[in-house]
């Protein structure tokens, strides 16, 4: 079965591309030779996406140069996405939007929305093989400017995160981010108040997040005719406790075959199980007359204390603290 490599949004890499002179970077000829000889195309291999970026940074002198980019982003250059956060009618349904639709803007990392009675962190886990600092800088510094613009400037996070070490001093970081910035943590995550989830959002639109959705779907199932990373969770959707053996006699190909196409996605089969498994829990936990110990079942876990242990490390909360806050 051929596979395709993971890609990113065409409307990102050429928003880098444009955004190059405002940066006062300049790059070689050969930078944009992909999109000329593919001038068709809608999405750009993440493998060319990785080229691009070592040169970028290369060019620029500026060890946060990914801040900056990321505050030179606009909606639009998050394709459809973009545009359908924009529409959302709070904080709260514009990150679920964006957890549910990122592999729109590009399968080099995944979100995850951890809500907690009094604090709320997007954290992000990146996949990224060449650039990843300033790769997550820049996804972090987008989201913040996206996030305040959305919200008319009212956006005001509590800290941010990063794995990695700083590159520059604190008060730079500070200038750019506008908030308090940790380096060498245990994850890349963004950190608010849980009350700021009701953020109205100064450019709701019911109608056209409606419109938008439905679009979204369509761009997702096609990316899913094309990732094997998404044909896994598809299967395991419908039996999330398959073991990856029986995954892959679905796939027509052995577990260890099955790896070594996961890996060349940068993902793995236990990833993409704990993924889905935590999306049907939080589906199920969101219906009032669903029992615990039948959730757990469903899950394929042996019991409610072995569920409550592994909801509470893919999200932080307990399931009963998460059924309280839907």
């Amino acid at each position: 079965m051929p596979q395709l490599s993971p890609s990113v949004s065409l409307h990102f890499l050429k928003a880098m591309l444009a955004a190059c002179p405002r940066l006062g970077i300049t790059l070689p000829a050969t930078a944009g030779a992909w999109l000329q000889e593919h001038p068709e195309a809608t999405r750009v291999p993440l493998e060319v996406q990785d080229s691009i970026w070592e040169e970028f940074c290369a060019a620029s002198a500026d060890p946060l140069i990914g801040l900056h980019l990321g505050r030179d982003t606009q909606p639009g250059n998050l394709d459809i996405v973009g545009l359908l956060l924009m529409s959302c009618d709070d904080l709260a349904q514009a990150l679920e939007m964006l957890v549910d639709y990122q592999q729109i803007i590009g399968e080099g990392g995944e979100f995850f929305l951890l809500r907690g009675e009094s604090i709320w962190r997007l954290r992000y886990e990146s996949h990224f093989h060449c650039r990843a600092r300033e790769r997550v800088e820049a996804v972090f510094s987008t989201l913040l400017h996206l996030g305040r613009w959305v919200s008319g400037g009212a956006f005001t996070p509590d800290s941010i995160h990063f794995q990695h070490r700083a590159a520059a001093g604190t008060a730079a970081y500070h200038e750019l981010l506008g908030c308090r910035t940790d380096f060498e943590a245990r994850e890349n995550e963004i950190v608010f108040p849980a009350a700021q989830a009701g953020l109205p959002l100064i450019q709701s639109n019911p109608s056209v997040t409606r419109h938008l959705r439905l679009l979204a779907d369509q761009m997702l199932a096609g990316l899913g005719s094309q990732s094997l990373a998404s044909q896994v969770q598809t299967l395991l959707q419908k039996k999330p406790a398959a073991a990856k053996e029986e995954v892959a006699l679905q796939l027509h190909m052995s577990g260890r075959h099955l790896n070594r196409l996961l890996a060349d996605e940068n993902t793995s089969f236990k990833l993409l199980q704990d993924i889905t498994r935590r999306q049907l829990a939080e589906k199920a936990l969101r219906q009032a007359d669903s029992r615990m110990a039948d959730i757990a079942a469903l899950l394929g876990f042996s019991d409610e204390s072995a569920f409550a242990k592994a909801f509470r490390r893919w999200t932080g909360i307990s399931p009963g603290q998460f059924r309280e806050g839907s």
